[in-house]
């Protein structure tokens, strides 16, 4: 869902992106990638832009491009390099904006300026993350491999590790919840401490 909840998109190993209004499901605008399979998406703050994730398998060597889509011009800018064999797992939007959290096959977690596109750090990680979420503004990144871990972005370092996988996770508006889910079905929302 776009965070003003107009929207609900919907991405294919196709390539295609759809867009309904969630209220009434009709009409899907659509958008593709050609010879690409759309991995993960995320929507800016503001609804007005989706970040795409894309793998693409045919040619020289495998690789990964992010694709910035704006919903009212409805077309698309790559400012950010191709990520050489590796394949994006997921992506996240700082709630203010700057930050683009990504995991790709690699394991480690890059964060990116999103104005600029400029690679700023690495988070380790021993396996590639399937689901991120920005926690407590863009002071905290939830990152859902085998185990949760709760990362303090200005030290870098991990503020908290759960012992479960998370298969998803979600914050609320404030954003003082996380939700997770895990791969086996148990929804979990959790208090973040300010």
């Amino acid at each position: 869902f776009s965070p003003d909840g107009t929207l609900l998109a919907t991405a294919s190993p196709t390539g295609i992106l759809r867009l309904f209004d969630p209220l009434t499901a009709d009409s899907p605008r659509t958008f593709e990638i050609p010879h690409a399979s759309i991995t993960a998406l995320a929507f800016t703050p503001d609804s007005k832009k989706i970040l795409l994730a894309a793998a693409f398998s045919a040619g020289a060597s495998p690789h990964a491009s992010l694709y910035i889509y704006d919903l009212a011009t409805k077309k698309y800018d790559t400012p950010f390099p191709p990520f050489e064999g590796a394949t994006i797992s997921a992506l996240a939007i700082s709630p203010d904006g700057t930050l683009l959290a990504l995991s790709a096959s690699s394991s480690d977690i890059a964060l990116i300026d999103l104005p600029t596109a400029k690679l700023l750090y690495h988070l380790p990680q021993t396996t590639s993350a399937p689901a991120l979420a920005f926690a407590g503004n863009t002071r905290l990144l939830a990152a859902g491999p085998a185990v949760l871990t709760l990362w303090d972005l200005p030290t870098r370092t991990p503020q908290t590790t759960f012992p479960f996988p998370a298969a998803s996770l979600s914050t609320d508006t404030s954003p003082a919840h996380l939700l997770t889910t895990s791969p086996a079905g148990q929804i979990t929302l959790y208090r973040l401490a300010h």
